[in-house]
């Protein structure tokens, strides 16, 4: 499943936002047909102009409740109204956002999802500054988050993940009977650094761009 509404608080119909000379949405639509690990590639969004370009490019249109349009709708709402017309054993939810991720990545996670005592996987990514060394303001002045954490070197902490919207599994039936992808208890699968980045700001597109024209027009 590929969510892509067309509304966006940050960037205007950011999934058909052209990246590399082609939508956004389009490198994950490729990215997964070409995974050849799918029965079905299935694109959930209420805009029509989205719609026909998943068809165009071998994917299914799925149109979503208006209600699922909103900036409120969860991805697991969306999965959840998917699953109630397109009956799947499992499914992988792939975030326009991640559009570097590759097909290799996929059929890898796949991999280690088909564990059998596997109900979840997602797909996580190292912070790339340490939370601890977190700052918050007090007043009109700054202090760290920990005290405990003050002086200590990177390697000294504990690291810290974060989802980094590249890739999620599940396994339908955990899935319905849970509320959050966490209750799931999934396991992780590591993204790697030079693809895990995730669009949400103009910046990050530049950034983009930049990763994309260095490689010579594709990741």
């Amino acid at each position: 499943m590929i969510p892509a509404k067309a509304t966006s608080e940050r960037i205007k119909n950011k999934n058909m936002r052209l990246l590399c000379r082609k939508p956004l949405v389009q490198w994950t639509i490729e990215a997964a047909l070409k995974s050849e690990v799918f029965t079905d590639v299935i694109v959930s969004s209420e805009d029509e102009a989205t719609l026909a370009l998943a068809q165009k490019l071998g994917a299914r249109p799925f149109k979503r409740s208006p209600e699922l349009a909103s900036h409120t709708a969860t991805t697991w709402q969306v999965c959840k109204e998917v699953l109630e017309f397109i009956k799947a054993d499992s499914f992988a939810l792939l975030l326009p956002t991640s559009p570097f991720r590759t097909s290799q990545d996929i059929e890898n996670a796949c991999g280690v999802f088909e564990s059998p005592d596997v109900s979840c996987l997602l797909s996580v990514s190292e912070f790339d500054y340490p939370p601890q060394w977190a700052l918050v303001m007090e007043g009109d002045r700054v202090r760290p988050v920990n005290f405990a954490t003050i002086g200590k070197i990177r390697q000294e902490l504990a690291k810290w993940y974060k989802h980094d919207g590249s890739i999620i599994m599940a396994k339908t039936e955990a899935f319905l009977k849970a509320g959050d992808w966490l209750e799931m208890q999934p396991i992780p699968w590591f993204t790697p650094e030079e693809r895990n980045i995730d669009l949400d700001t103009l910046e990050d597109f530049r950034r983009a761009e930049y990763l994309c024209f260095e490689d010579g027009g594709g990741i």
